[in-house]
This record gives C-alpha cells, structure tokens and sequence, in this order.
C-alpha cells in the first residue's frame, strides 16, 4: 500500500455567524444543475513583465484567452502588479494594445508593482505615469463590482535602491488611513472585502508592515492578494495563508519559481467565484489551459473557514492511503462532525480509523481513507469528493461543505530497470526549448540536438537540456538508485556553469556543486529508495543562463543498488 498525504484541511475560526450551507463548486469551475451560480466572477494575474519581446506579449496573449475561455462573462479582472518590466512608456503602451486586442472583462483594474519603478526616473514621474495609464487619482482606489468591495493598494516609492529592501512597498499615512476608513465602511455589510497589492506583507517596509497586518486582522472577510514572489501554485503550503484574515498567492504569467528553479514555460493565474457564504478560488495553468488541483480553495468570508487541496498520486488496482486534515482554529468547541470521502464509480473508499465526531480549539483531526481505483481508471485527474459538516456555538449553528480532492493517475509506471529517457515525465520546464531525449540541448526547436558529448566522450542515451531546467517523473517507490554522467555539453565549448541536483519526494538527495564548461565528466550515483517522485534539476549556478547546455547522460534508475 502506498500512503498519500493530503491536506483536506478546514481551518473554522467561529467569528461570525455562517450563512445558509451551500455546496462548494467543483474544481472544474462547473456548476451542477441544483446549484446556484455565483453572485460574481473574477480573475487575478499579475507579474505580466511587458517589455521588448514577444515572449512577454505571447504570455499575456495566451492568458487572457485562457481565461476568456473559461468564462467569457466574468465581472472584472484585475492585474496585480509589474504590468511592465521597467515602467518606460513604451512598455506601457505595448501593454495597452495587447489588452486592446484581447477578450476580457469590461471592468479591468490594476496594481502598481515595483518593475513599474525600474527606469530610475523617480518616484513622482513614475507613480503619476501609472495613475494615468489607469485613469485614477492615485495609485490606490476602490472600485465596487456586483456590490462587492474590490480595494486597490500600491507603494508610492521605490527605494532607498542601494539596500535590499529597495522593492518594498512604501505606503504613505495618507493612503493607511484611506483604507483604515474604508475598510471600516465596507466591513458594515459584512461581505467579503477583496484588497490587491503587489508585494506580499513580507515586503512591506516595516513603516506600514505592522499597521496594515493590524488593520486586515480587524476583519475576517478580508481576502487579500499579492503576487511579486513569482511562486509556482503547485508548491505545497505556500499559496494560501490565513490567521485572522486570508492571504492568497497570485503568481505569475511571465514565469513562475519552483524552488530551486525558475520555469520559463509557466504562466499561471487565478480565478474567483463568489457566493453569499462562501468565496473559491482556484489556479489556472495558462501553459497547459488546465486548473491547477493544488491551488483550489474555499473560504468561508465570515468564520474564515476554508478547505484547502493538494495533488497526488494514484495507481489503478493499487491501494492508496489518503490523509485528510480537519483543524479548528476557532474560539468555540466543533461538535457532531461527520465526514465522508465519495470517489467516482468502480473505486473503492474506506475510513480506516474511527472518526471523531467532537473538536476542540486549536485542535486537529487526522483521519486515513484506504482508496482504490480500477485496473481499468483512465490517466489523468480524478475527483473524490470529500464533505463535512458540523455543529458550533450556544444554538448549535450548523454547517456543512462540499468540494472536491484532486489525484493523479499517472500516464505510465516504468516497470523495469529504465534509462530515464525513455520513461515518460508528468513535468518538464527548460530554459531554451524543449527538454531533449537522447540528444542535447541544442535550439529552440524540438529534435535540434546533437549527440550528448561530454569531455570527447559520446553518449546515445540521456537528457538534453538548459538550465533552468527541471524534469519530474513518478516511479511509484519501486526503484532504489539513480546514475548518470553529468556535465556541459561540448557544444557551448568551454563556457556555461551550473548545478545538478536530484530530488526525491521533496528531499534533495545530491547537489553537484558548481559544474563549467571546463570540468570533465562526473559519475552520479544517488539513493531514490521508496521514492514516488523523482525530480531532476539543473540550475543556471547563479551568474545566468548564458551557454548552460547541461546533459543526464545515460541517465538511469534501478530497483537493485548497482553501479552502472
């Protein structure tokens, strides 16, 4: 049996009465026929970097389609900082005409961010330059959509630029206390209070970090947006915080990071549904025009209460044991609980322990569910559906959700001992066209590659690639070693630098060091016992990507430990 850790978790934090219970929206973003559909519809992006290449303006081109295609009939969209790369007025008007030319809501706002700074032309000529582009008094404002608050922050300096903290949001007292009464304002009703700012409260400049965490932790329905970090929605435990107030992460369409690694070729986003009780968000993959079943939250605006999702892996016929988290961490006692986990038809789910039906503050509760699909399941994304619901307060007040955990059934389980070339990956991202099989790196285009030399010495078998790259496989726990040959590929000469690490579930389990163009061929031998997914990644070694052609020749996993 293979255990698979997912994160059901429900935070209850009972501040607020809830509405009446309603079903949860499908990951999918489709509504059943007995639902009620959303009282609004929006979209987040940011991190779009406009400037003097089409690879910028084909990202944003294809987002925007994207999510045209998903919902053509959404409320408003909102870009959350860096729409430029540098903030130059000539990025500002490439920017302009691509929106121009693409389907989007008719209602479309826009954050500051710091790149909008990044001319060095000043503070003054730099904010006034953005308040105009978006036709607005200043860079902070208000808007409402379908009776819902949507607030707009931005930092009004960039600098001191010779310290680290030179990108940091600087907010003014004037623009505090603006929002200090308008949040006071709009909190009356009770609705969901939607805030935007560029950077994460993390870099925030201490002058205003402390007063504005004090002024959203005042109110539970506040959801607050931020990109700038770039973070790829498939790292675990990083997209969603949520205390007294929630934090949602927004990526990136021009590149996302996926420590240790930028992926060049992702571009990612989120998509919003508001209901009377409740509001779900979920990640969009503009790369592969898929939702992203890590990034798919539902979050209770009054008692901050949210379900939250991660992604793993399922073999058909094989049993799976699947970890749901339910934690409260309200101020009153959870009672009558009652849990069930549904999966499509022909599988077969299971409670292994005892639920508890009773959950005290600050307390969690761990329940294992034994699932298997059939021999027959299809590759792809799966849905189990996980519902709850409870009873708190003096008049136990009641409440029940529903919404879907996502597994993936993987296309093919290598079998045997395997050169890795020839087994298929679930990802790949790599700087400079696609990850090559059996030959390296070469152009951008697919198939371009030379034969892997390394040293003088030839290789038929292995991975072309240039860093930043990154390749993941899952191999089921069933092999033991991993070898291959590593170095710069001949083909750049003596130049490029880099390092190659191997990660096995999580855990990385070797790190070459800096290799150049220079050095002669390494002999990597690497324990991968019991691991699910085996990750190999080659960074840029930290002085760019300029010539960095690294080769996994004859690259290997095996069941037994031996050197190849």
């Amino acid at each position: 049996m293979k255990k698979v850790i997912a994160c059901l978790g429900l935070a209850a934090c009972m501040l607020i009465p809830l509405g009446a219970p309603a079903q949860a929206q499908l990951a999918q973003g489709d509504t059943n026929a007995n639902e009620k559909k959303p009282n609004a519809t929006f979209q987040v992006i940011s991190d779009l970097h406009i400037r003097d290449t089409s690879f910028s303006h084909n990202k944003l081109l294809k987002a925007l389609q994207d999510l045209h295609s998903t919902d053509p009939l959404a409320d408003a969209m909102v870009i959350n900082g860096d729409i430029t790369n540098n903030g130059f007025p000539a990025e500002y008007a490439k920017a302009r005409e691509l929106l121009d030319q693409s389907p989007k809501p008719e209602n479309l706002y826009m954050t500051i961010g710091n790149h909008e700074f990044f001319n060095g032309e000043g503070n003054e000529v730099n904010t006034s330059r953005f308040a105009d582009f978006i036709e607005e008094e200043h860079v902070y404002y208000e808007k409402i959509v379908n009776g819902y608050p949507f607030i707009f922050l931005g930092s009004e300096s960039w600098g001191p630029v010779d310290s680290p903290a030179k990108d940091h949001v600087y907010l003014s007292d004037e623009q505090l206390n603006w929002l200090e009464d308008t949040l006071e304002k709009r909190s009356k009703s009770e609705k969901p209070m939607f805030v935007f700012l560029h950077q994460p409260l993390s870099a925030v400049h201490e002058t205003a970090k402390k007063r504005l965490t004090d002024l959203f932790s005042k109110y539970p329905q506040v959801i607050l947006f931020t990109g700038h970090t770039h973070r790829d929605m498939r790292l675990p435990n990083i997209n969603l915080t949520q205390n007294k107030f929630t934090s949602i992460n927004t990526a990136s369409v021009y590149y996302t990071t996926f420590a240790p690694t930028v992926n060049w070729d992702e571009s990612q986003g989120l998509y919003v549904q508001i209901y009377d009780d409740r509001v779900v968000v979920q990640g969009r993959d503009f790369y592969r025009k898929q939702w992203i079943p890590e990034a798919h939250y539902t979050i209770d605006v009054q008692s901050a209460t949210t379900f939250s999702y991660r992604n793993y892996y399922v073999i058909p016929g094989e049993t799976a044991l699947l970890t749901s988290t339910f934690t409260n961490y309200g101020q009153n006692t959870v009672e009558a609980i009652q849990l069930d986990l549904t999966a499509p038809d022909g599988w077969s789910v299971e409670a292994v322990n005892p639920l508890v039906t009773n959950l005290s503050p600050g307390s969690s509760i761990e329940t294992d569910w034994r699932v298997t699909p059939p021999d027959a399941a299809e590759p792809g994304f799966a849905n189990l559906k996980a519902t709850l619901s409870f009873e708190y307060g003096e008049n136990n007040k009641q409440t029940e959700w529903s919404a879907d955990s996502i597994v993936w059934i993987p296309e093919r389980l290598p079998a045997a001992d395997s050169y890795v070339s020839d087994v298929e990956w679930i990802h790949s991202a790599n700087h400079w066209g696609p990850v090559e099989r059996d030959q390296s790196n070469g152009e951008k285009a697919k198939d371009d590659g030379k034969t892997i030399t390394i040293g003088g010495e030839k290789y038929t078998k292995g991975l072309g690639v240039h860093a930043n790259a990154e390749i993941t496989y899952y191999i089921g726990g069933n092999f033991s070693t991993f070898t291959a040959d590593i170095g710069i590929d001949d083909e750049v000469g003596n130049r490029g630098s880099v390092v190659f690490q191997i990660w096995a579930d999580g855990e990385k389990v070797y790190d070459s060091g800096l290799v150049t163009g220079s050095d002669s061929v390494k002999k990597v031998h690497a324990d991968i016992s019991g691991a699910n997914v085996l990750k190999l990644v080659v960074t840029d070694g930290g002085d760019g990507t300029g010539y960095d052609h690294a080769d996994w020749a004859n690259a290997h996993i095996a069941r037994s430990d031996v050197n190849r």
